[in-house]
């Protein structure tokens, strides 16, 4: 059983009809001018269950960083760029990485066999998971360790944090956020030697926001800065995410849509028809 890839263009949903097994498909959102992530769009029963979650509704919505080890979702910022850069054959795409256990914020390590593809001018990837045989990949330096070459491109491409980063940087006071993101992957070590710069707390947090198609959440408060666009939405009618000052915005951001939510009946509720004062009553 699959969950319904709403946004997906229709000849991409056909597609995924064919997709059986442990699965899931992302699609690269740029949010701002500086934060990049995968937002996932499409998710089977048997993916669901790799990650703790009861039904793959709970996956949809959610950003990869924030299902992913921290130190591997660095490592996979050169990974896809490379990939963009310069064809699949550019960087492994058979590797095991650590995804977060949503029932209990522990996490696993699970064998991803993934597709980076393009469509209509936009990146996706098609990931299967499977049982781990082999340590994750960024404790193996020796499979990656010329893609250190690409992480000037990677900023281009897949920007300066990902969602999860954010989210962690906003609760942070300002004298002790993180450096520069140019040169992390040097320092990457084994887990057995490096606390994840991540809490796990914050990963299995309620607070870590999921945005559903026709939805809004509420970017993350802080004390020590001002978040001009609070609010995130998704349109359903042009599958792109905006961000606005209101939580219930009359249009979409993007297309401009009325309907951005998909759901004509909310809208017309939201928007009432104004009767003429000459109008007849009934």
């Amino acid at each position: 059983m699959a969950q319904r890839a709403y946004g997906l263009p229709h000849a991409l949903g056909r597609m995924l009809e064919k997709v059986s097994g442990p699965a899931t498909i992302a699609r690269r959102i740029e949010i701002g001018q500086y934060v990049v992530d995968a937002h996932i769009e499409y998710a089977t029963l048997g993916a669901a269950e790799w990650y703790g979650a009861p039904h793959p509704t709970a996956l949809v919505g959610r950003w990869i960083s924030t299902l992913h080890h921290p130190d591997d979702m660095r490592l996979a910022r050169l990974l896809v760029t490379a990939r963009h850069l310069h064809g699949p054959d550019a960087a492994p795409t058979r590797y095991v990485s650590r995804i977060v256990q949503l029932h209990t914020g522990a996490w696993m390590p699970v064998l991803k066999d993934t597709e980076q593809f393009q469509w209509e001018g936009e990146t996706y990837w098609l990931t299967y998971l499977s049982p781990a045989k082999e340590p994750p990949l960024v404790e193996q330096p020796d499979r990656w360790r010329d893609l250190l070459s690409f992480e000037s491109q990677a900023g281009d491409f897949m920007g300066q944090m990902t969602v999860a980063e954010m989210e962690h940087s906003l609760r942070l006071p300002p004298q002790e956020r993180s450096s520069s993101l140019v040169h992390q992957l040097e320092n990457i070590v084994p887990l057995s030697e490096k606390k994840s710069r991540v809490p796990v707390e914050t990963i299995s947090s309620k607070e870590s926001f999921t945005l559903v198609a026709g939805g809004t959440v509420q970017l993350p408060a802080s004390q020590h800065r001002v978040v001009p666009f609070p609010y995130m939405h998704w349109c359903v009618r042009c599958n792109e995410i905006f961000i606005s000052k209101e939580a219930e915005p009359e249009r979409c951001g993007k297309c401009k849509n009325l309907y951005w939510r998909g759901d004509f009946l909310h809208d017309v509720r939201r928007h009432p028809v104004k009767h003429s004062e000459g109008s007849a009553s009934a």
